[in-house]
């Protein structure tokens, strides 16, 4: 199998691991903000359809990003959280099974995306 290809929007920098939760009243309780939440199930059913190629662990999760700039950016490795548990549910794999990489990094793009690539690993 070669790399697929998953292409999403970036909504900003609500999709940080340090910021896509909301505090619980209950202390260590979160919850996922809705836009967030939107945007993984999303990706989740984007996942789904790659249910039919029979993928087994371990996977290789590479994210590519192109932001607008720098300041409207995250570190790419803040995204694997909210990338790797969309990706979970989609796929029906435990996300431990993933390994996640950074790809390349870039700016100057008015509509903002992250190119989610998974492969098996070689």
């Amino acid at each position: 199998m070669g790399p697929i290809i998953l292409v999403m929007p970036y909504i900003g920098k609500n999709l940080s691991v340090n910021s896509y939760r909301l505090s619980g009243k209950k202390g260590q309780q979160y919850l996922i903000k809705s836009s967030v939440k939107g945007w993984m199930v999303e990706l989740a059913k984007k996942a789904e359809e790659l249910k039919y190629l029979n993928l087994s662990p371990p996977l290789v999760i590479t994210v590519s990003s192109k932001f607008l700039d720098r300041l409207n950016s995250v570190d790419p490795d803040n995204l694997s959280k909210v990338i790797c548990d969309a990706l979970e549910r989609g796929l029906g794999m435990n996300d431990k099974d993933f390994r996640y990489r950074v790809g390349t990094v870039a700016y100057g793009y008015t509509d903002p995306i992250l190119e989610i690539e998974v492969s098996k690993e070689v």
